[in-house]
């Protein structure tokens, strides 16, 4: 069985290709806008078998921590690049941020509800 680490490294490097894919045909903005929901996504998923990753769930919060500060950084140069310029999806980026950074804010949800 694979560990955790190299699950993660290759779930990231799929996200990766995945990106560059979506990118270099339609363009970047659409391609965070696409990928946007990814984070939340797993971390939805993650909640629902976490009984059965263990120790991996822990990785897999990392990811998806990482994930979704990834996108939400770019979302929000894109979207702001794109206000500047005065051409763009604005609002689709805006919206796709707010998609990426939403696993951030249910997971300091979480952790303030535990404490």
């Amino acid at each position: 069985m694979l560990s955790s680490g190299i699950l993660t490294l290759i779930g990231f490097a799929c996200l990766a290709l995945a990106f560059a894919a979506v990118a270099g045909r339609r363009g970047t903005a659409t391609a965070v806008v696409s990928l946007c929901w990814v984070p939340l996504v797993a971390l939805l998923l993650g909640l629902t078998v976490h009984q059965k990753l263990g120790y991996a769930a822990m990785s897999l919060v990392i990811a998806i921590v990482v994930a979704s500060m990834t996108l939400a950084l770019v979302g929000a140069a894109l979207a702001i690049r794109a206000h500047r310029s005065g051409s763009g999806p604005v609002r689709a980026l805006v919206s796709g941020t707010v998609v990426a950074a939403a696993p951030l804010v249910l997971l300091l949800g979480a952790w303030i509800l535990g404490r």
